[in-house]
């Protein structure tokens, strides 16, 4: 955190921070190494994490993202999204505390037109799998019978007579072209 704030001190008044540089300063002199945190460990990285992001965020506007958090813990998005998943309640709502945190930063500096609306759109749904709202699908079941009908073709059945005249097709669907189709094959 100290060596974050003095990077960003002297590259203020100098030339600005591009993204690599920020990134490079939260992977900080960790280097290439995996590390596996107990969950109160993990509360202090995404302490520790909040703090650099509003550090980093008074000298150029540099939003919280799942890759940059992982890069700045030294974990990947895979032990990420595992840990995000795990059996273990407690280490599981961290996780969620700061895939919540990482999100709502997101799409709150979109919304407020701090940062590109389709780029966050973009990683808000590959990154956290958010989805836009979809109307619900209503399918409507309808059962018309006409009795006196269904009652004549009883009745004929009865009499041992054919319902071939009495069963109407939809015209649309059946006509007779299609049935002379069919008898040439």
């Amino acid at each position: 955190m100290e060596e974050l704030s003095i990077a960003l001190a002297e590259r203020e008044y100098s030339h600005g921070l591009s993204s690599i540089e920020i990134n490079s300063l939260l992977r900080g002199k960790k280097g290439s190494c995996i590390h596996q945190y107990s969950v109160e460990e993990l509360e202090v990285v995404f302490e520790y994490y909040q703090k650099c992001m509003v550090e980093i965020n008074r000298v150029v506007k540099y939003p919280p993202t799942k890759r940059n958090f992982c890069a700045f813990a030294g974990i990947s998005t895979f032990q990420y999204e595992s840990w995000l998943l795990s059996a273990d309640e407690r280490r599981s709502e961290v996780m969620k505390m700061i895939d919540d945190y990482i999100s709502d930063v997101m799409l709150t500096s979109a919304q407020n037109k701090e940062i590109d609306n389709i780029t966050t759109l973009f990683r808000a749904k590959a990154e956290h799998g958010m989805m836009e709202a979809v109307a619900p699908v209503v399918i409507e079941h309808r059962n018309e019978a006409n009795m006196d009908k269904i009652k004549q073709q009883i009745e004929l059945l009865k009499k041992g007579k054919s319902l071939k005249g009495t069963i109407e097709l939809p015209k649309d669907k059946y006509t007779v072209s299609d049935a002379e189709d069919t008898k040439d094959e």
